[in-house]
């Protein structure tokens, strides 16, 4: 898959790693970072969205979506565990639960730029679960250059520091910068396991 990724938000909050566990499966381990497990909503809009080689299919190639993940480790390899991926384009819904098996769930979703200020919304289909908030970057963004090595990615030269805040309340996750006050945000999740925030 080729995309671009737009205007992202890794907002984190610290939970007691007994309370995420039961929601893993139990093949992964917990990543733990300063003894505290890490719930994570990254909201962002996407464009150029195609499968490699081919050219962009409408209603496919640029669309919110917004993620709910943590943080896991699989023998030792470090990971992300999807608790729930929206997304405002069926289509893609449909094509990342069959090719990937992901729990992505189709929702009305706007993300809004003015100036340098991100509104995001996202409301669920058929699910009382929306997402509200309201970002801006605290630092320039970061300037990458990434290399492809067999079948990894990594990254060989940046520059400045990544757009990265936490909510009130909430604490930076290991690489995000902090800043209490530039993020008004209401979170409410409901799935199959019954989990609010």
């Amino acid at each position: 898959m080729r995309q671009v990724w737009h205007d992202l938000l890794f907002a984190h909050w610290p939970l007691n790693p007994d309370e995420l566990r039961p929601l893993v499966p139990a093949p992964l381990e917990l990543d733990i970072y300063d003894g505290r497990a890490w719930v994570a909503v990254t909201p962002f809009h996407m464009s150029g969205v195609r499968i490699r080689g081919f050219p962009p299919m409408p209603g496919m190639s640029a669309f919110p979506e917004l993620n709910v993940r943590t943080y896991v480790k699989f023998d030792g390899v470090p990971g992300v565990f999807f608790f729930s991926l929206d997304a405002a384009s069926r289509m893609a819904v449909i094509g990342a639960r069959a090719a990937y098996f992901l729990p992505y769930f189709h929702a009305d979703m706007k993300a809004e730029i003015d100036g340098e200020v991100v509104r995001y919304q996202s409301d669920r289909r058929n699910s009382p679960a929306q997402f509200r908030g309201r970002y801006r970057p605290v630092a320039r963004p970061r300037q990458s250059r990434w290399v492809r090595s067999g079948s990894r990615m990594t990254v060989v030269q940046s520059s400045a520091r990544p757009r990265a805040l936490t909510p009130a309340g909430a604490r930076a996750a290991p690489a995000a910068s902090t800043s209490t006050n530039t993020i008004e945000d209401t979170f409410t999740r409901a799935n199959q396991t019954g989990w609010s925030t």
